[in-house]
C-alpha cells in the first residue's frame, strides 16, 4: 500500500520546512491565501490517511501504526497552517488598512 508516510524525521522536517516557507511567501506579499495552500494540502492528507486507516486489514500492524503517526502530524500541521493563515491575514488587513470583520483574536496575537 502506498502512502504518504509522515511519521519518519525526514519527511516531517521537509513538510515543516516547507509550510515555513509558504508563512514567510505569505508575510512578504501580505496575501493570506498564500499560507492556505499547506493548510488544504494536510486537510486532504487526513481525508486520505483516515480512509486508509479505515481499510487497512487487521494483519498489517507496522502500516497501521505508520498512518496513525501520520495522522497526528496530519492534525499538528492543520494547526500551524490554521495558525499561520490567520497571521497572514492579520498582516494583510493591517497592510490594506481593511476593517477587520471579527478582531477577537487581538489578545491571543499579542501574547504571541
Amino acid at each position: 500500500m502506498f502512502f504518504i508516510n509522515l511519521s519518519k524525521p525526514e519527511s516531517i522536517l521537509i513538510s515543516l520546512f516547507l509550510v515555513m516557507c509558504f508563512m514567510y511567501l505569505g508575510k512578504q506579499a501580505k496575501n493570506a491565501y498564500i499560507p492556505l495552500m499547506p493548510l488544504v494540502t494536510f486537510l486532504i492528507l487526513l481525508v486520505v490517511h483516515s480512509i486508509q486507516i479505515l481499510t487497512l486489514s487487521p494483519a498489517n500492524e507496522v502500516y497501521r501504526m505508520a498512518l496513525g503517526w501520520s495522522l497526528a502530524f496530519d492534525f499538528a500541521f492543520i494547526l500551524l497552517g490554521y495558525l499561520a493563515y490567520m497571521w497572514t491575514d492579520e498582516i494583510e488587513t493591517v497592510s490594506k488598512k481593511k476593517k477587520s470583520v471579527d478582531n477577537s483574536l487581538a489578545a491571543f496575537w499579542k501574547n504571541v
